[in-house]
């Protein structure tokens, strides 16, 4: 398979970095924001959630953007040193750093199902607290139910479609060359605003291109959208995915 060409899909405040990261393995890159993160419609009942949340309740941050918003709706906010922390992924764990000074626990698998793996190797579970965007997030909820552990779903932001005109620009000489393009789908949100920001002409193009999934969760999302070529990266992290994507690329 002869990629040279990716679409990055991430909103702007992580686009720069997905840019580097894919950049640095050989990649063109187009920038394609296909999502807008904006601070949710109820603010005051995040505040209280927050403050509400109970020592001994597992705390999972399911990104950056729920760090960055979570500390922004409550700067004075204290996590208990009693209370276990988990946050999906390196970065979101860096950046969680920022804030406090508790022990975070980062699953070697970094999306939900990572995140299933280490609640199953927890002695006992007293409640969890989600730190995360308004949808998404399924397998994590369907385990607290399945273990009967109280869930709170706090949803500190929300993504949105680009409130901008955005053009796919270099779409139409890479396809001229017939060179096949990847398109990250960090989220199944972020595929479907995807789709609805293209035409349908174009849309019918990149169903046969690579779709390169942060998991496998978004990876069957695609798939039902008519995706035929799909790889499942089992992370967010750019730096992961471009990697994983040069070394699927080097036995395809």
């Amino acid at each position: 398979m002869n990629i040279r060409t990716i679409v990055n899909t991430r909103p702007v405040s992580q686009s720069q970095q997905t840019c580097e990261a894919f950049k640095k393995r050989g990649f063109n890159v187009i920038d394609f924001p296909c999502i807008e993160i904006v601070p949710p419609d109820d603010i005051q009942n995040c505040k209280i959630s927050l403050r509400a949340i109970h020592t001994k309740s597992v705390v999972i941050f399911t990104s950056q953007q729920a760090v960055i918003f979570a500390f922004k709706l409550l700067s004075n906010w204290k996590l208990s040193s009693k209370t276990i922390i988990i946050a999906v992924g390196n970065k979101t764990a860096q950046c969680l750093e920022q804030f406090t000074g508790v022990n975070i626990f980062v699953p070697e698998q970094q999306n939900s199902q990572g995140v299933i793996d280490l609640l199953d190797r927890l002695k006992s579970i007293h409640s969890i607290s989600l730190i995360t965007a308004k949808n998404g997030r399924n397998e994590i909820q369907d385990y607290a139910k399945e273990n009967n552990i109280k869930l709170s779903q706090i949803n500190v932001y929300q993504r949105k479609l680009p409130s901008t005109n955005l053009k796919l620009d270099g779409f139409n000489g890479c396809m001229n060359n017939k060179l096949a393009t990847g398109v990250l789908a960090t989220s199944a949100t972020t595929l479907d605003n995807f789709k609805m920001l293209i035409s349908h002409a174009e849309w019918l193009i990149f169903q046969r291109q690579l779709i390169i999934c942060a998991s496998s969760r978004i990876e069957n999302h695609a798939q039902s959208l008519g995706c035929k070529n799909t790889i499942n990266t089992e992370s967010a992290n750019p730096r992961v995915m471009a990697k994983k994507l040069r070394r699927y690329l080097s036995s395809h």
